[in-house]
């Protein structure tokens, strides 16, 4: 029953680290969870997917397709605090920019958007809600389950790389 516990305790680490849902307070934290908590991503990532998911789904019987996308994707972006949409935006604006290394580092540390951090940024939504509304107008619920698995394969990815 511990182990159960201090897993459900991890998962709530990684859930407040990844995500902007509220946890319960008694959840606690020390430092050495935060690495721990790294397995429970791809199940965080599943959970944002899922919202994701059944908003589509569900804006997609009262709105056209396209409108129903940009809703699934807003509430993935409002729910993780565009989190990763940072790191791409900061990753572009220090690669794309032929920096040398230091100071590719420190445009990635950068809080300010750069003009290929927004570019990249824009065409990533703009196909991420394109490519959800053709999913939404085929099949709802195919959509509904990529939203799902997309958003745990990207942590998974991320848990694989470390």
């Amino acid at each position: 029953m511990a182990i159960l516990l201090h897993e459900l305790r991890l998962f709530f680490v990684a859930l407040q680290f990844l995500t902007r849902v509220p946890v319960p307070g008694r959840v606690g934290f020390e430092p050495p969870w935060l690495e721990a908590s790294v397995r429970h991503f791809p199940l965080v990532g599943a959970l944002v997917g899922a919202i994701g998911g059944a908003v589509g789904w569900g804006a997609q019987l009262v709105w056209p397709p396209a409108v129903a996308a940009a809703l699934a994707v807003g509430v993935t972006l409002w729910l993780t605090v565009a989190f990763h949409e940072d790191g791409l935006a900061d990753t572009f604006d220090a690669l794309l920019g032929a920096a040398p290394r230091d100071q590719a580092l420190t445009i990635m540390k950068d809080s300010r958007i750069g003009s290929y951090g927004a570019a990249v940024l824009g065409l990533s939504l703009l196909l991420r809600v394109l490519l959800l509304a053709e999913l939404l107008a085929r099949d709802p619920l195919l959509a509904a389950a990529a939203c799902l698995g997309a958003h745990a394969a990207g942590r998974a990815g991320a848990v694989a790389l470390m």
